[in-house]
């Protein structure tokens, strides 16, 4: 084949140096599969992490409004209507996940100010919005039913209950 020959050809010239000639394409198959399999199985834990954490905080804002029951119930005998209680519960998980994701931008701003990773600081920092920008997407999709569940909670049966 062509490759045994020029092997073999380039082998003579050079004498005593070791060496091998591939197809790019070969080798750029194998690379390629080197980078992406490591990729998708990173992406696979992500998922599987996002998930967990999104079914946490579905349940714990599901707990949360259970508690508050007389609460809302008060609320919406005193002339609230069920969207300000929607929004309000909402509101409350954003804020809630501002604080954290404040805290979070705040230790993570120090790895490229002090070097830590050799990641380029405009893809840190786009990242680190991507990563707050997901938070608050999750944030709202977890908190819509169980929000639009307590906008939905009838105030007579939630008094007379308490």
């Amino acid at each position: 084949s062509y490759e045994e020959k020029l092997n073999t050809l380039i082998g003579k010239m050079i004498g005593d140096w070791n060496f091998t000639a591939y197809y790019y394409d070969s080798r750029r198959a194998i690379k390629s599969r080197e980078t992406w399999v490591p990729m998708i199985i990173l992406m696979g834990i992500s998922t599987f992490l996002i998930l967990n954490v999104s079914l946490g905080l579905f349940g714990v804002l599901w707990q949360n409004i259970q508690k508050r029951r007389p609460e809302i119930g008060l609320r919406q005998a005193t002339g609230a209507t069920r969207q300000k209680i929607y929004i309000q519960f909402i509101l409350e998980m954003v804020l809630m996940a501002s604080m954290g994701i404040f805290l979070g931008l705040l230790i993570a701003i120090q790895f490229p100010l002090l070097k830590v990773i050799d990641i380029g600081n405009d893809i840190f920092f786009k990242a680190m919005a991507t990563a707050a920008l997901i938070i608050y997407v999750l944030v709202v999709l977890c908190s819509y039913y169980p929000s639009r569940q307590a906008s939905l909670i009838q105030p007579a049966k939630v008094l007379h209950e308490e």
